[in-house]
């Protein structure tokens, strides 16, 4: 995994408020549940208080894959989503990774290849910390082994996961849609 990441960023702990909707231009910081479920949640963001914006520092980057480094539920720690777009002015607490690959590597291959069961069972594993707190360190993440296909094969095998993705969603919206009209 170390030879595809250029960069492995975490934010800061800011005071931020959870009751407040983060409205256009304000500035927003992710919560640590935003990957909870191995998919990104981009509507799991805090305002982040007005006399701690300037402590904000890693930028939510499209195409980047977002890990839960520390988490007190070990079954949440390596969670992680694929980043599809930007949001201006959200950023990452230091509880998250934001993992960008170089550019000879698809970013949703890594993040499919860090769902995989077996890789998610070594980072639970491994982790360090106290019973309270789990965390991943850099050593570990980077160490991973991981299979990889050629470029054009990695970007066949993230559109073909992603059509299925896309697939099951709709399928799930016409399930609840046919539930509600009962």
């Amino acid at each position: 995994m170390g030879e595809l990441v250029t960069s492995l960023a975490t934010g800061r702990s800011v005071n931020s408020d959870e009751d407040t909707p983060v409205a256009l231009g304000d500035c927003g910081i992710l919560k640590t549940s935003c990957v909870a479920s191995d998919a990104f949640d981009d509507r799991k963001v805090k305002r982040v208080a007005e006399a701690e914006r300037y402590l904000v520092k890693c930028p939510l980057k499209a195409g980047s894959v977002i890990v839960s480094r520390m988490n007190g539920n070990i079954d949440l720690v390596g969670a992680c989503g694929y980043v599809w777009k930007e949001r201006p002015n959200v950023y990452l607490p230091d509880r998250l990774w934001q993992v960008s690959v170089d550019q000879d590597t698809d970013g949703y291959f890594v993040y499919l290849s860090l769902i995989r069961p077996s890789t998610k069972a070594h980072l639970r594993e491994s982790a360090t910390g106290t019973s309270t707190m789990k965390n991943i360190p850099q050593s570990l993440l980077l160490s991973l082994a991981v299979a990889l296909p050629t470029t054009v094969e990695q970007a066949a095998i993230g559109a073909f996961f992603t059509r299925l993705d896309d697939l099951i969603t709709l399928h799930q919206r016409e399930c609840r849609g046919s539930l509600n009209r009962r």
